[in-house]
């Protein structure tokens, strides 16, 4: 766990969701995580919680995922952020200039 700056809506946050799944069901997750991104009433801290893995390791696919699925482009742009926010940190690639970068995120 870490913590999520205030314009990511702040608290505690899990990171990526690691569920180890059948591809109907990584499908179904994928299809519903999407759902909940494409849903404003969805906190930014709700959706940091639930981030398939399937789609942090992909940015070209998650990008595809964005444009097929018409996802409003404030959320577009928040979620793309934090997965190469995550990406970054998961290679030891922290710095203060990403992490400021990403936390002016919308």
């Amino acid at each position: 766990g870490g913590s999520l700056p205030s314009s990511f809506g702040g608290g505690s946050w899990s990171g990526v969701v690691n569920l180890r799944t059948s591809g109907s069901m990584s499908s179904f997750i994928v299809d519903s995580f999407f759902g909940m991104v494409k849903d404003a009433s969805v906190t930014r801290e709700t959706l940091a919680n639930v981030i398939p893995q399937k789609l942090s390791r992909d940015i070209p696919k998650l990008i595809d995922e964005i444009l097929t699925r018409h996802v409003p482009l404030q959320r577009a742009t928040w979620l793309i952020k934090v997965l190469v926010r995550i990406n970054l940190v998961g290679h030891g690639s922290s710095s203060s200039s990403s992490s400021s970068s990403v936390a002016g995120a919308a």
